[in-house]
C-alpha cells in the first residue's frame, strides 16, 4: 500500500522537450488571436510522453517528438470539411534545439509525403534557415515575456519573426499573438 502511495505521490518527469516549446506538461493550453481576421485559436498539448508530444489545434493534430537535440516534427493532419490530410516528414524536422541563445543558428530540413485524404500522395521538400537574432521584452495581450527573437527565411526568400520564451513557447509571430495560457 505505501508503494502505491510513494508512486501516487511522485513528481511528473520533466518533459524532455525544449523549453522554448512551452510543451511543459499534457492539458497545457494556448489561445491565439490572428491578425488577419481577428479570429480566435486554441491549441492543446494533449499527449506528452518520455519522448513524444501530440499538440491539437482548431481542425489539426501535429505529432513530434523530443530528445537530447531538441523538438522534431513528425506528421500532421489536418481536417477540412470531413476530409483529413496528412503530412509525413522523413525524417523528422528539426523545430527547435535542446537550448537557445542569441547567436544560435541552424536549418530546417522539411521532405515529406503528403497523403490528400482522397487516395492521392506527393512528395516535397523545402529548408528554412532560423537565427535567433535578439533578446528582449515582448508584449501581448496575454502579458509582457522575456522572450527570444527568431527569424526565419525560407528557400524562397520569405520570412517570419518568431516571439518565444522559455516555458511558454511562442507568444507572437507575424500571424497571431498570445491571448491567454494555462496548465501544464
Amino acid at each position: 500500500m505505501l508503494l502505491l502511495i510513494v508512486l501516487a505521490c511522485a513528481p511528473a518527469p520533466e518533459s524532455p522537450c525544449p523549453a522554448y516549446s512551452g510543451f511543459t506538461g499534457e492539458g497545457r493550453h494556448w489561445t491565439w488571436r490572428r491578425f488577419a481576421d481577428d479570429a480566435e485559436l486554441t491549441t492543446t498539448l494533449t499527449e506528452l510522453g518520455a519522448a513524444d508530444a501530440t499538440i491539437e489545434g482548431d481542425g489539426w493534430i501535429e505529432h513530434d517528438t523530443c530528445d537530447a537535440d531538441g523538438l522534431w516534427a513528425v506528421s500532421r493532419e489536418v481536417t477540412t470539411d470531413g476530409v483529413t490530410e496528412r503530412w509525413e516528414y522523413d525524417p523528422p524536422v528539426l523545430l527547435l534545439p535542446a537550448t537557445l541563445a542569441v547567436g544560435d543558428a541552424w536549418t530546417r530540413e522539411f521532405a515529406w509525403t503528403h497523403f490528400d485524404g482522397a487516395g492521392g500522395t506527393d512528395v516535397a521538400s523545402r529548408s528554412e534557415q532560423v537565427t535567433v537574432a535578439d533578446a528582449g521584452e515582448t508584449s501581448v495581450h496575454a502579458g509582457a515575456f522575456d522572450t527570444l527573437e527568431l527569424r526565419v527565411l525560407d528557400d524562397e526568400a520569405v520570412g517570419h519573426t518568431e516571439y518565444r520564451e522559455e516555458e511558454v513557447g511562442l507568444v507572437l509571430d507575424d500571424a497571431a499573438q498570445l491571448q491567454a495560457y494555462t496548465g501544464g
